[in-house]
């Protein structure tokens, strides 16, 4: 078993962020691992590249890495590869396929990877090459044995993080098209979100990289990708505070001469020391978790977020020429059709850089969609519309169009509007001309507005015959 192909299918649909390649970094660690172990390894990331067929049907085993929205594709390959060369093994990981396994081995899987996969994809290749010990001794699989599906033991989580190697990129097909040098220095959350299926995959307790070994990653990926902005993979890069300061220092000392981005918390902006020396260490974007503009929606999230102190926080972060892109889940049981427009005027009225004004999606695996699939509430299993963008479920204080409608027609246009696009082309010329140093940010946040204002009109076009059956849907509903 010499040559291994793994694949991370595309996306369906596009969002304000399309045009970025930012490959998830399961595939490319395993593609270091298994090349350390004297493998042939190449990675397909289709939206980077196109498959190409002779090499998957030719190899050893194809690995397939997915997401939700991302399974219909990952089955149609899987299908392929069966129905074309049904001698190849077919190995399935990720988030999806780990809380829906039965799923996956119906749809041409012939092992399943459950939750983290290093250990246990190198141990199961390992024992395709020489079955000579018992697959059942193979943690964190699943697989069929004739109509029978067995499911082994949960793996035990990576403690030593620095145990694994960097992320190899050189072995993915056209990966000079990667947008930022991408990294994780942490898995898990402590936090319980309701909506969120980190902590079903990773779990409640944090483990963390060395600071070491992360400065030296910067150096190493630097070298590959060149000398792009980082962005740091972390579901919340300051669940450990102290250890981000230090971190930051450490890429100040060391000269990385960076600038990089990173998803946190509101709570990021009351600490001003941290800010200050997040801009020295070349921060200049941070992707917050806002969630929601509602104190009933915020507990209905299980999020414990002060909402009156969210505009003192994005001030202190502005102060420090940081721009804030602010991610917002709108749908819970307690928002109404007026909350998506409540939210967009916030975001407006305190000047966020850019917004997502999500959709609340029930994600297999996660309590929102144990509660709504309970509830009978979801109306669609199409895993392609699980993007964050399209309405799935029955809303309990509005329909599903009307929750359709008021986020992706009414509260996405209104931030993104020509009205919007005009005012910060006007404060861009302006700050350029006398040269303020926040130029470039008013400069990006025009470019970004003009880009997300033509590719709403596109989604809107795309998605017509959704928003068509929604409509009939809430008409019948409604009697």
């Amino acid at each position: 078993m010499k040559n291994i192909i793994l694949i991370e299918p595309s996306a369906p649909g596009f969002h304000i962020y399309s045009r970025y390649h930012l490959p998830r970094l399961g595939l490319p660690i395993f593609g270091a691992m298994l090349t350390e172990r004297g493998y042939n390894v190449t990675i397909f990331h289709q939206d980077m590249t196109p498959l190409n067929w002779e090499t998957i049907l030719t190899s050893d085993l194809v690995g397939i890495s997915t997401i939700t929205s991302t399974a219909p594709e990952a089955y149609r390959i899987a299908s392929k590869i069966k129905t074309f060369n049904p001698t190849i093994p077919v190995v399935m990981g990720g988030p999806h396929v780990t809380f829906l396994v039965d799923e996956a081995l119906s749809e041409g899987a012939d092992f399943v990877v459950r939750g983290e996969g290093e250990n246990s994809f190198i141990e199961l290749i390992k024992w395709l090459e020489n079955s000579s010990t018992d697959v059942k001794e193979i943690r964190g699989i699943s697989y069929k044995i004739g109509n029978k599906v067995f499911h082994n033991p949960e793996s035990t989580a990576i403690d030593n993080l620095d145990s694994l190697p960097f992320p190899d990129f050189k072995v993915m097909r056209n990966y000079q098209k990667i947008s930022n040098i991408i990294l994780q220095t942490s898995r898990g959350c402590p936090f319980d979100c309701k909506f969120c299926s980190v902590i079903k995959m990773f779990g409640q307790e944090c483990r963390f990289h060395s600071v070491e070994y992360v400065i030296e990653e910067i150096k190493y990926l630097k070298n590959i990708l060149g000398n792009k902005p980082v962005f740091f993979y972390d579901d919340n890069f300051l669940i450990n505070k102290e250890r981000t300061k230090l971190l930051l220092e450490n890429i100040i000392r060391n000269n990385l001469d960076i600038k990089w981005s990173a998803q946190v918390r509101i709570e990021t902006g009351y600490d001003k020391e941290l800010l200050e020396l997040m801009r020295k260490s070349g921060g200049n974007i941070l992707y917050i978790g806002f969630e929601t503009v509602s104190k009933e929606t915020m507990q209905a999230y299980h999020k414990r977020q002060n909402i009156e102190r969210y505009p003192e926080a994005i001030k202190n972060i502005h102060k420090q020429q940081i721009r804030i892109h602010g991610m917002f889940v709108i749908g819970a049981d307690t928002d109404t059709i007026s909350t998506a427009r409540q939210t967009a005027e916030f975001s407006l009225k305190n000047k966020l850089d850019t917004v997502q004004f999500m959709i609340l999606t029930p994600l297999p695996g996660t309590d929102t969609f144990n509660e709504l699939k309970a509830e009978n509430r979801i109306i669609s299993y199409d895993w392609s519309l699980y993007d964050a963008h399209h309405v799935v479920f029955q809303p309990k204080l509005m329909s599903a169009f009307q929750l359709q409608v008021s986020s992706m027609l009414e509260a996405t246009p209104k931030f993104y509007s020509k009205l919007q696009s005009f005012k910060r082309g006007v404060a861009s010329l302006l700050s350029i001309s006398i040269l303020l140093p926040s130029w470039k940010t008013k400069f990006d946040n025009f470019v970004l507005t003009a880009y997300a204002h033509r590719l709403i009109k596109k989604w809107i076009k795309v998605n017509r015959e959704w928003l068509n059956i929604l409509k009939i849907r809430d008409k019948i509903t409604n009697g």
